[in-house]
């Protein structure tokens, strides 16, 4: 994610009141960008990230380290399958073309899954591209949208600050969903 787009998605588009104080976790943190960005704009009071590879949380250990940010971030390094206790008590999530290129079909299937069945009302879910493609792609048979169970809110870009102005491209790429019913994949 770009800088803009960090301090679009943390400053303008997710409400206050779904992060401050609360636990966001970005799944496939990578290099950490959503993670930082999420300590420098919001309130949250514990960032997570979950991230597969070591190479990638080792990295990020050291900028946390760095720039004393682990009094809020906090680094998983592990099959998102096997995180089910943290995404389900995330206030807000953050999936950022994360399966796409990384897992295969079968694989990318259980890892939807897993995130679905993980998921309670009142949850933030933030997806790029939208969640209805990634299902789809990946093959899991639910519309979680279509029945209800996540309505999108993804604030209209016509309200934002002239400094916005030339990236509204680059800023429509972010959908973000309520969960209003606890969700169970099939």
């Amino acid at each position: 994610m770009s800088p803009v787009q960090l301090e679009y998605l943390f400053a303008h588009a997710l409400p206050s009141a779904s992060t401050s104080g609360k636990t966001i976790v970005d799944v496939g943190s990578r290099l950490g960008a959503v993670l930082y960005g999420a300590y420098e704009y919001t309130k949250a009071a514990k960032i997570v990230g979950i991230e597969f590879s070591k190479y990638f949380v080792d990295v990020q250990q050291q900028i946390v380290s760095k720039y004393n940010l682990g009094d809020r971030i906090e680094l998983v390094c592990n099959d998102v399958r096997q995180c089910k206790p943290i995404l389900s008590t995330a206030n807000v999530i953050i999936l950022n073309n994360v399966f796409q290129f990384f897992a295969m079909s079968i694989v990318h299937k259980a890892i939807w899954q897993a995130i679905i069945s993980s998921l309670q009302a009142g949850t933030i879910l933030v997806t790029v591209p939208a969640l209805h493609d990634q299902l789809l792609q990946a093959k899991v048979p639910i519309d979680v949208v279509g029945e209800g169970k996540l309505v999108e809110i993804t604030p209209s870009l016509d309200a934002l600050p002239p400094r916005f102005g030339a990236a509204h491209e680059e800023l429509a790429v972010f959908h973000i969903y309520r969960v209003t019913k606890t969700l169970s994949s099939q």
